[in-house]
Parts: C-alpha cells; structure tokens; sequence
C-alpha cells in the first residue's frame, strides 16, 4: 500500500480495492488517513473509505485467498533505484519492506488473479529478469509496468515517462 497513491487512483475510477502492507507504522497511519481524513472532494472522500486496507505481507496474502479470486494483482514494491521525481518517499524508506518478490510469489499472484497480474518497478530494477519476463529496452523510461494477462499476445506501449508491456 505505501502511501496508497496507486490505490486512490484505482479506487477513483471505480474499482473495488484492497490494499496490503506489511509495515505496522505505514500501515496505522496511512489507513486511519483513509479512513479519518477531511476532504470537500466527494470523489476523492469516497475513493479513500473504499479502500479495503490490510496489514499483511502479500505472500502470506495471496496463499491465504482462493483461486482467481481476484481480477487484477497490482504490486509496487519500493524502487530499487531513487527516482527524482519521486523523493516524497524516501522519508518512509527506512521504514519500508525492501523484500523482492519471488517466483513463489508469482506463482501465488498468477493462481490468485482472474485476469492480470501488474508489477510496478523502476526500469533499471532486475525483478523482471528474476521473474522471467523480458522488457523492453528503454533508457528514457522512469519506470517498467508490467502487465501480465493469461493466453494473450503480448504488446508494449510507450508513454512518455512509463513502458506499459501489456498482454492482449
């Protein structure tokens, strides 16, 4: 969950979330903010109570939860690599799980998910090479997307400061 920005987005746009962490201090505050906070933004007061907030490490998680029982995995770990644009976490850094995700992992998100598994990682990060997957070579891209859906062809997507590889 971090500090649950990727969550608030999805959330926003309507979709049921539930959102993990691991970390107790990150955990307490950022779900009494989503639960607690005052805003005058209807969307964003709707989206932020919506949030199903969990403290759990996403392992134990997904070998707790049925098959396909959910339509998308989205993991984010913490960067590997510090992205200027994102210094806003690194006062929560220390406090973090640095842990990598793991084949075991993979394959507990890939029995879990209905139709995508999503990992979010800086484009210098080795997790996808860990993993198995191949991504695209883009020495301009901030960041790697990651988006892994069942039987499909795949396609990569170039926006201007992410690579999409999506499975379509």
């Amino acid at each position: 969950m971090g500090l649950a920005s990727d969550s608030l987005v999805m959330a926003a746009a309507g979709n049921k979330v539930t959102a993990l962490e691991s970390q107790e201090v990150i955990f307490q505050v950022v779900s009494r903010g989503l639960a607690t906070y005052q805003t005058d933004d209807k969307q964003l007061g709707k989206a932020m109570r919506s949030i199903k907030a969990i403290k759990s490490d996403s392992l134990s998680f997904l070998k707790s939860q049925a098959d396909h029982s959910f339509d998308i995995i989205y993991a984010d770990p913490m960067f590997s690599e510090t992205i200027k644009e994102s210094e806003n976490l690194q006062a929560i850094k220390p406090l973090a799980n640095g842990s990598r995700l793991t084949e075991e992992w993979l394959n507990e998100a890939k029995r879990v998910a209905r139709e995508k598994i999503i990992i979010k990682a800086h484009f210098r990060d080795t997790v996808f090479e860990e993993l198995g997957f191949r991504t695209s070579d883009s020495s301009q891209s901030k960041a790697a997307l990651w988006c892994h859906g069942f039987k499909r062809r795949p396609l990569t997507l170039k926006v201007k400061s992410i690579t999409i590889v999506l499975f379509i």
